[in-house]
């Protein structure tokens, strides 16, 4: 129900997605892991670090007005001496079901806020998002909503059209950027 949710009961692209999620899924997680329910003390039992970072979390109990989980991203936590790619994919996953959770996300998808404001150039790590994003675009049974970027920092008028190379045309449409300070009123 999952993947024919996620492509509006497309019956051919939920089995393809459906298809590709299964092969992936073991290549992140293992044969051993992989057929399990996705935990933290099982499926991420090596990747504690790697979830203690706070790149990607679920708010919980948070949604919008359509019921729509709420994910929060923060590229300046990337430290790529505390984790590996491997572990930050596993544990992006990971955060993506547990959005998934919700049968309003399922329905209406998710909102991923993105605050790259305290975010070093250094840390942008291009094979890992071409990684996420493909995982968003084609195997996950998620629908992106939207994708809010906020306060980006100087750079990220070069690295934005870099990522959304690396996107489809329906994720890059979801793309919206918020720029201003601190002050209020």
């Amino acid at each position: 129900l999952l993947f024919l949710r996620c492509e509006v009961f497309n019956v051919d692209l939920a089995v393809k997605r459906y298809l590709k999620y299964w092969k992936t899924r073991v290549e992140v997680y293992g044969n051993e892991k992989a057929f399990r329910k996705l935990t933290v003390s099982d499926s991420l039992s090596e990747d504690n670090g790697t979830l203690s970072t706070g790149y990607i979390c679920l708010v919980e109990g948070a949604s919008d007005e359509k019921g729509r989980s709420i994910l929060l991203a923060d590229p300046s936590t990337q430290d790529r001496s505390k984790y590996s790619r491997e572990s930050m994919r596993r544990v992006f996953w990971y955060t993506m079901h547990c959005a998934l959770e919700s049968e309003n996300a399922q329905r209406h998808g998710v909102v991923i806020l993105v605050h790259p404001e305290h975010a070093k150039f250094g840390q942008f790590d291009r094979k890992l998002q071409k990684t996420l994003i493909g995982s968003l675009q084609a195997t996950l049974p998620v629908r992106v909503a939207a994708f809010h970027i906020c306060r980006p920092p100087v750079f990220a008028s070069i690295l934005l059209p870099i990522v959304k190379l690396l996107m489809s045309e329906r994720l890059r449409k979801r793309i919206n950027l918020h720029s201003g300070d601190n002050e209020i009123g």
